[in-house]
């Protein structure tokens, strides 16, 4: 099943719910002292109140369905699930109206998988009691994981409408509402959950994966340091924070958020994971190569950490270790398109073209619409001086992604080489409309436009490109253009 609580990553969007555990004997009222299934908290007034002992039955007096009901609980607080569902059970046979029997008999076969038979009890517990608030709610969150949308949300509403400030309830709306692509009403759901439970965290760190989606970065840190000031060891706000100033450039701040994650859970993979990219990103290859080797060892089998150690050593000119890594992953996932593609860069740049078209094919094979491996495996037939096969590969990719400007810029080298300048000057001004900051663009367009015989245009592109050389610091193509410009 998915998990409940969608935590950011650079990569993906993954969770972490831990269940609240039951009180040690609960009493008879079925809306106090109930825990919330699968969310961290329970917020409810009366939920930390203490529970009833109950009274030691007599030697001749037959265990009461209370008495039962407290051994199911005492049962589910050991792990002991299947035993709790029997005491349960025995407890519905005394009492078939016992609701709250029903209720938790549902959250014991949840931890047995038995997902089918979890509905049906939270079923009977709100057709025995139909205002049964969290009974609603906790058919709703089972219905969320089970992808059953539209069924959690009717749930939810049930719930609400029960409990009109079951903050809770809000909260696993706006998370129905957002797998749905309705932000901006999670958002409002959200909202009012933080209106009836102000210092609720969780509310404040989904409104701020809300804002993320919608592109609303200073919006989302807003919220997650909200979440963060509530509850001071957040580690899931703190990892969603941290991937938000990355994506907004804060690679300081990222790294302080990212390092107290990892204080808080040395094991959390996904703050590493992310961490990674930071440390990357500040010119620290061999701190993120860290994390990725720790990473492995901790879950050998994630594919992830393989392709982003890969990518450091490939960046780095260690083509063999990065092949390696790649080849892990195809190991571990055979139909891992990025994997393939990723390998036949790294083979492209050591040299081995017709290894890295078979990595091509093969990406392409899983994965036909992949338009970064057409463009992958036209640089290798070019290199490999079949121009023609290179044309088809970049026009390949270009139908699949019109906006592709590095398969127009490969294409337009490819036709200048064949002689077609005109071809290759339309292609490479597209792509300086598009980036203009592209000093190679810049110097085959000014070529071009001198075998066409625009020498103005071509001096004109050529000053460009060395000018933009110059400022990235590329002295051999600075030197390219003097040559260049020498023979106009």
């Amino acid at each position: 099943m998915k998990s409940v609580l969608s935590a950011l990553t650079l990569l993906s969007i993954t969770a972490f719910v831990t269940s609240t555990g039951l009180s040690a004997y609960a009493q008879s009222d079925s809306e106090v002292g109930e825990p919330l299934p699968l969310l961290e908290v329970d917020i409810e007034a009366g939920s930390d109140a203490e529970m009833e002992e109950p009274a030691e039955a007599a030697e001749t007096e037959a265990p009461t369905a209370q008495d039962f009901y407290n051994l199911g609980v005492e049962r589910y607080e050991e792990g002991n699930y299947f035993s709790a569902i029997d005491h349960f059970g025995y407890a519905l046979d005394i009492d078939p109206n016992y609701d709250a029997a029903y209720f938790y008999r549902a959250l014991a076969y949840e931890q047995v998988n038995d997902f089918d038979a979890a509905l049906a009890s939270y079923s009977a517990a709100v057709e025995t009691n139909p205002d049964y608030a969290r009974a609603y709610l906790g058919r709703g969150a089972l219905y969320y994981e089970l992808g059953e949308y539209f069924q959690a949300l009717d749930d939810f509403d049930r719930a609400i409408s029960a409990r009109p400030e079951y903050a809770q309830a809000y909260v696993y709306r706006g998370l129905t509402e957002a797998e749905l692509g309705n932000y901006e009403i999670a958002i409002a759901d959200y909202g009012l959950a933080i209106q009836f439970a102000p210092d609720y965290a969780p509310a404040y760190m989904h409104r701020g994966l809300a804002h993320k989606s919608l592109g609303n970065l200073e919006e989302a840190v807003v919220d997650f340091t909200s979440a963060i000031e509530r509850q001071d060891d957040f580690g899931e706000a703190y990892l969603n924070r941290g991937v938000t100033f990355y994506s907004l450039g804060s690679y300081r701040a990222a790294l302080d958020d990212l390092n107290t994650a990892v204080r808080l859970d040395s094991e959390n993979i996904e703050a590493r994971y992310n961490r990674s990219f930071v440390l990357a990103a500040m010119g620290r290859p061999n701190a993120a190569i860290d994390d990725l080797n720790t990473i492995i060892q901790l879950r050998p089998t994630y594919t992830d950490a393989y392709l982003s150690r890969g990518s450091i050593y490939a960046n780095a000119g260690e083509y063999d270790v990065a092949i390696s890594d790649y080849s892990k992953v195809i190991d571990l996932e055979p139909d891992a398109a990025a994997a393939y593609y990723l390998r036949g860069k790294a083979r492209v740049m050591a040299d081995d073209e017709f290894g890295a078209i078979s990595d091509y094919n093969d990406a392409l094979a899983i994965s036909p619409n992949y338009a970064e491996a057409y463009k992958g495996r036209g640089d290798a037939n070019a290199l490999l001086g079949d121009l023609q096969s290179a044309l088809f590969d970049y026009a390949t990719a270009i139908e699949i992604d019109p906006d592709y400007q590095g398969a127009y810029a490969a294409r337009g080298r490819a036709y200048y080489e064949l002689g077609n300048a005109s071809a290759a000057y339309a292609d490479f001004s597209r792509v300086i409309a598009a980036d203009g900051l592209n000093p190679d663009v810049y110097y085959y367009r000014g070529i071009s436009r001198a075998t066409l015989g625009d020498m103005v245009g071509a001096r004109a592109d050529l000053t460009r490109a060395g000018e933009l050389y110059l400022d990235a610091s590329e002295p051999d193509g600075y030197r390219f253009v003097v040559d260049a410009l020498g023979r106009l």
